[in-house]
C-alpha cells in the first residue's frame, strides 16, 4: 500500500482487497468482482502494491487467484468440472504449449520478468472462465449469469457515451478508473472513443438478437434500450472493420436460423433501426456535439472511398513498416516463434504513435506461437467453430442453448474477421470472451452428450415459437 502515489488510490486498494475476503464467502459478489476484472471495465491495475524484480502485484491479479482458489474449492467439495471431450483435451495441450513457450522465450530468447507475468495473468484469464462456467448446471442459473454480463455491457456503453458527449465534466481519476480513453482523433473536432470493455459488448450484442429472434416476449424496454446503447457505443468507436464484421455476422446469422426466426429478426432489425434513426435524429436537433458526431461519422466512411486513397495514409503506412519488422523477426524464428512476452524489435525504436503495433492479428499470435503453435491455436479455434455451428444444428432442446451457440459462433466468426485488422487473438481484454465462448459450448456439449451432468434445462417452455 506503500507504494501507491494518492490517497484516492489507496483508499481503492484497501476497498479492493476487503472484496477479495469476502469473495471467499458470497458466490454472486465473486462473480461479479471476476468479470469486472477479467474485462478490466474498472482498471484495477493503477495501484501497485507490491513491485520486487520490475513485476508488480496488482489487486486485479490477488482478485484472479482468490477467484481460482475459490474455484478449485468448490471442485475440491464434489464440483463436477467438465472440459469438453476432445475441444477441453486440446486446449489443455495449448496450455502447455503456452507453458513451453514461455520456458522458451525466457530461457532461450530472455523474456524480460515483466512479461512473464502478464502471461500468467493470460493463462488464468482463459482458465476462470472454463471454470466458471462449469459451475452452472441449470438455465435459470446460465440467464442469471448471462444477465449480470448484460448489466456490465450497459455500465461500458453508458461510461463511452459519457466519454463522448459530457468527457469534459468527468474527473479524470474516474475515466481512469473505469478505463474511459480516447483513441486518435478523426477529425479536427471528433475523436474516436474506446474501452477495454468494448469487446463485451460485442458478445452481448449478438446475445439480446438472438433472444429477440427465439422469444417473442424479448422485445421489451430493457433489450431494445440496452441493444440501442450497445449500437450507439460501437459507433462512435469509429472501428470501420469492426462495423464491416458485425453486419456480416447478422447476414450470416439471417442463413442459420429458422424460417419464423428469419421473420422476427428482419422485423427486429426494422424496429431497432426506426427507433435508432428518430432518436438520433430528435437529439442532432438539440445537441451540436451529436451533430459533430454525425459529421465525423460521414468522414469515416468516406474516407474508404477509392478517390481518398486509403492505402497512403498515415496509419495504414505505420501499419505496414510494424508488419515488415513483425516478418523479418518471424523468419529468423520461424517454427516456434520468438517466445511469449518478447518483443519483435527493439523497445527503444518504438515511437508514442498508438499505431505504432502490429495490427494484424494472425501475424502477432504467429510471431509469438511459431508456425507450430499458430496451426495449433488456429486449428483449436476452427475445430470449435466447427462444433459450435454442429450442435447449433442438432435437436437441441433448450432454445437458450442454442441462442449461446449461435452468439459464440457468430462472435468467434467476427473476431477471424476483425483479426486482419488488429490482434484481436492476443489483446488481454479480448482473450477471456474467447474463453467464454469455448465455455459455452462445452456447456452445450455436457447438455447433449452427457444430459445427467445438466439439470433444469427447459424444452421450449419460455419459447412461444417451438
Amino acid at each position: 500500500i506503500g507504494a501507491v502515489t494518492s490517497p484516492l488510490y489507496a483508499i481503492i486498494g484497501i476497498f479492493v482487497l476487503g472484496a477479495g475476503i469476502f469473495l471467499l464467502r458470497n458466490d454472486t459478489v465473486l462473480m461479479i468482482t471476476l468479470l469486472v476484472v477479467l474485462f478490466r471495465l474498472i482498471n484495477v491495475n493503477l495501484i501497485p502494491l507490491i513491485s520486487f524484480g520490475g513485476i508488480s502485484l496488482q489487486p486485479g491479479d490477488i482478485l484472479l487467484f482468490i477467484g481460482l482458489f475459490k474455484l478449485y474449492y468448490r471442485w475440491s467439495r464434489g464440483e463436477k468440472i467438465f472440459f469438453g471431450g476432445l475441444l477441453g483435451k486440446s486446449i489443455l495441450l495449448f496450455y502447455g504449449f503456452v507453458i513451453f513457450e514461455v520456458i522458451y522465450g525466457y530461457v532461450y530468447l530472455r523474456t524480460d520478468m515483466h512479461n512473464l507475468f502478464g502471461i500468467l495473468r493470460v493463462m488464468v484469464f482463459y482458465l476462470i472462465f472454463l471454470l466458471i462456467i462449469n459451475m452452472y448446471k441449470t438455465e435459470k442459473q446460465l440467464k442469471h449469469f448471462f444477465f449480470i454480463l448484460e448489466v456490465l455491457a450497459v455500465i461500458v456503453c453508458l461510461g463511452n457515451l459519457l466519454k463522448a458527449f459530457a468527457g469534459s465534466i468527468i474527473p479524470m481519476p474516474i475515466q481512469l478508473i473505469f478505463n474511459l480513453g480516447v483513441d486518435a482523433e478523426l477529425t479536427s473536432a471528433v475523436s474516436r472513443i474506446v474501452s477495454e470493455g468494448q469487446a463485451l459488448v460485442g458478445v452481448i450484442f449478438f446475445y439480446v438478437i438472438g433472444k429477440m429472434c427465439f422469444y417473442r416476449d424479448a422485445f421489451n424496454w430493457w433489450n431494445v434500450g440496452s441493444l440501442i446503447l450497445y449500437i450507439l457505443s460501437l459507433v462512435i468507436s469509429f472501428y470501420r472493420s469492426l462495423w464491416a464484421a458485425m453486419l456480416l455476422c447478422l447476414l450470416i446469422m439471417f442463413f442459420m436460423i429458422g424460417g419464423r426466426q428469419k421473420e422476427l429478426l428482419i422485423k427486429r432489425c426494422i424496429q431497432i433501426s426506426l427507433i435508432l434513426f428518430c432518436l438520433v435524429f430528435i437529439a442532432g436537433i438539440f445537441s451540436p456535439a451529436v451533430r459533430v458526431y454525425q459529421q465525423g461519422l460521414i468522414d469515416r466512411l468516406q474516407s474508404t472511398a477509392p478517390s481518398a486513397n486509403v492505402l497512403k495514409n498515415k496509419s495504414l503506412t505505420i501499419r505496414f513498416q510494424e508488419n515488415d519488422y513483425a516478418i523479418k523477426a518471424l523468419k529468423e524464428h520461424l517454427w516456434l516463434g520468438i517466445g511469449m512476452g518478447n518483443e519483435y524489435r527493439p523497445v527503444k525504436f518504438y515511437s508514442n504513435d498508438y499505431r505504432a503495433w502490429i495490427h494484424n492479428g494472425y501475424l502477432a499470435l504467429v510471431l509469438n506461437f511459431g508456425l507450430v503453435g499458430g496451426i495449433f491455436y488456429f486449428g483449436i479455434y476452427l475445430f470449435s467453430m466447427l462444433q459450435m455451428y454442429f450442435y447449433y444444428r442438432h435437436p437441441l432442446t433448450s432454445d437458450f442453448m442454442r441462442i449461446l451457440l449461435l452468439m459464440s459462433f457468430l462472435m468467434l466468426f467476427q473476431y477471424l474477421l476483425t483479426g486482419f485488422f488488429g490482434p484481436a487473438f492476443i489483446r488481454m481484454h479480448m482473450i477471456p470472451l474467447i474463453a467464454l465462448n469455448w465455455a459455452c459450448l462445452m456447456l452445450a456439449k455436457m447438455h447433449i452428450d452427457f444430459p445427467f451432468l445438466t439439470e433444469g434445462f427447459s424444452e421450449g417452455e419460455e419459447n412461444e415459437i417451438s
